[in-house]
């Protein structure tokens, strides 16, 4: 299973000891990399304390941003700012922790994203939202596959991603999540906890690492033999568990890891499909002949009249099979073992073999293009220049059935847009609640002379006082609505103006090819007649006959202008 971007968040208990989370933020051994992006370790103290003040079970939200794909900081912010939506806080006051390392996967990026925020907002006393967060998580993160052009992964709860994204409005996420994951099944759970990953690293064990190893035996291997071979060679041993028709990886010490389903990412029908398979294929009776397994190789096949080979170094007493034809007797010496594995089994395949064979799944389209290269160059000079000539041919014909696309401004921008309308209509409430509170301070009973000898004149004074606090609070929530309305239409401004100049780009750029394909399409009529004449000029060359063509056709431009000139001529003569 392929994980794209992970979010997963661990809420943090009230009673823990924050420094042991402060600590494991701040550590530089498991991390080439470790640095503060905003906030420092005392914003994380004090989200503790106000936490304990409270009395609250949890003191401290904390999200993993991990993407699998190459992710920038700002692209970071803004998984940030749809989260801030999602769980309703103020983005500006999480604490954000880099961590960069290799990860247990060649191609994953190697920068993640810790983010800490309080459980309880020290201003307003309200907890932090959390629910249906592991769908919000999935969601988010499908989302910003989307936006920011990574591949899209299958989760969990892919059906509930798109209604909620169809929900928010996020229509051309929703379809095209819903069109490349909406009929995949649904991967199974995940391999191992946050807590149980610590715990292992404590104990010297790298999950993420064993995890991959055990994901590329179990990919390679065909039988339990060859998986036990192979995991041997990472120090792993496959063994059955307590539970029937479950199977279990150990250290050497027997040290529980996890269940081998879970690490590799399979069913246990299809784990227990290849721990079934050394025992229950049938053992070949005929002396000289090999076992039936057609992957069986040379190297690891039975001698005939012994019992079927396990796993173990145990010595072995039988004479190997000679790989005689039938009916040839056996060669009194024993061959030589030292070309053939003491389990009987083929080497395990060469790891770093295994990685640079995944990493060429990342380039198909290029090898598909080196390959058509390669036919081309295989072909005859003549058939290479007219499988040329059409492909020119195409591209051109392609370009010029190009359309003009309607300007259509992007998510972004349209998001802006509903921001500054909401703004908009926020600003309008705000001002009118200033103008009522203007209005009831103007209004408002002044004390009389009369109200100091009976001592009650600071009744007056208190409302007057509650209502002058009250103007200036609506004037300040006023202008701040005001500053954040600016910064929204600059921004809306900006990006339509971005999108509309590049929309013109796009239009010159089609109205370019056009007008480039109808001369392409002239040259490579010239180059084709020319071909067919001579078919020797295809030896020359590509190059050599469009250059050709190109002459052939500048000639008869001027072939044409001339006599068009002389009719013009004569008929000016004539009517002269």
């Amino acid at each position: 299973m392929i994980c794209g971007m992970i979010i997963k968040a661990i809420r943090y208990r009230t009673r823990s000891n924050v420094r042991r989370l402060i600590s494991h933020l701040q550590n530089g051994d498991d991390n080439d990399d470790v640095e503060f992006v905003s906030g420092t370790a005392a914003d994380i103290v004090d989200m503790h304390l106000d936490a304990s003040v409270k009395h609250s079970t949890y003191s401290i939200r904390h999200w993993i941003i991990s993407p699998l794909e190459a992710t920038t900081r700002p692209q970071m912010r803004e998984v940030l700012a749809m989260m801030a939506v999602e769980f309703g806080f103020d983005a500006a006051r999480a604490v954000i922790v880099e961590h960069k390392k290799r990860r247990a996967t060649e191609d994953a990026y190697g920068a993640h994203w810790h983010v800490l925020l309080g459980e309880i907002d020290p201003v307003s006393g309200k907890v932090l939202r959390c629910s249906f967060d592991r769908i919000i998580h999935e969601l988010v993160a499908r989302w910003s596959e989307f936006r920011f052009g990574h591949k899209l992964i299958q989760g969990k709860h892919t059906k509930s991603v798109i209604a909620g994204l169809k929900k928010r409005g996020a229509v051309d996420a929703a379809s095209k999540i819903e069109t490349e994951l909406g009929s995949k099944e649904t991967p199974s759970a995940e391999a191992f906890t946050n807590s149980q990953h610590q715990e292992k690293k404590r104990a010297g064990i790298h999950l993420p690492a064993v995890r991959q190893a055990i994901k590329s035996a179990v990919a390679t291997a065909k039988t339990k033999p060859e998986l036990e071979a192979i995991l041997s060679g990472s120090s792993l041993l496959v063994t059955m568990g307590d539970k029937e028709a479950t199977w279990i990886v150990t250290d050497p010490g027997g040290n529980l890891i996890g269940s081998l389903a879970r690490l590799a990412g399979q069913r246990k029908s299809e784990i227990n499909k290849i721990m079934e398979r050394a025992t229950s294929e049938p053992v070949d009776n005929n002396t000289n002949n090999r076992t039936s397994d057609p992957l069986r190789g040379p190297s690891n096949s039975q001698p005939a009249g012994t019992k079927r080979r396990s796993s173990d170094n145990r010595p072995r007493n039988a004479h190997p099979d000679t790989a005689q034809n039938p009916g040839e007797p056996r060669a009194g010496s024993e061959p030589d073992r030292a070309t053939e594995p003491e389990t009987g089994l083929p080497e395990a395949p060469n790891r770093d073999a295994i990685v640079w064979l995944k990493r060429l799944g990342r380039y198909q389209d290029q090898l598909s293009d080196l390959l058509g290269k390669a036919n081309m160059l295989a072909m005859h000079p003549e058939e290479r220049i007219v499988a040329s000539l059409w492909v020119m041919e195409e591209r051109a014909l392609a370009d010029l059935k190009r359309t003009i696309p309607v300007l259509e401004y992007s998510e972004r921008t349209e998001r802006l847009r509903v921001d500054a309308k909401d703004l908009d209509k926020s600003f309008a409430k705000k001002r009118g609640q200033l103008f009522d509170a203007e209005l009831s301070l103007r209004n408002a009973k002044r004390p009389n002379w009369w109200h100091y000898l009976f001592g009650i004149a600071f009744i007056f004074e208190r409302r007057h006082r509650h209502l002058e606090l009250a103007v200036q609070q609506a004037f300040t929530e006023l202008e701040k609505c005001e500053r954040e309305l600016e910064m929204v239409k600059s921004k809306l401004l900006r990006n339509e103006f971005q999108e509309k100049q590049q929309h013109v780009a796009l239009v010159q750029d089609i109205t370019e090819r056009r007008r480039a394909a109808g001369s392409a399409l002239e040259q490579v009529e010239a180059a084709n007649d020319l071909i067919r004449l001579h078919p020797a000029l295809a030896f020359c060359g590509l190059n050599f006959l469009l250059a050709h063509s190109l002459k052939k056709l500048d000639e008869k431009k001027r072939l044409k202008a001339q006599i068009d000139t002389s009719l013009n001529n004569e008929g000016l003569g004539y009517w002269r």
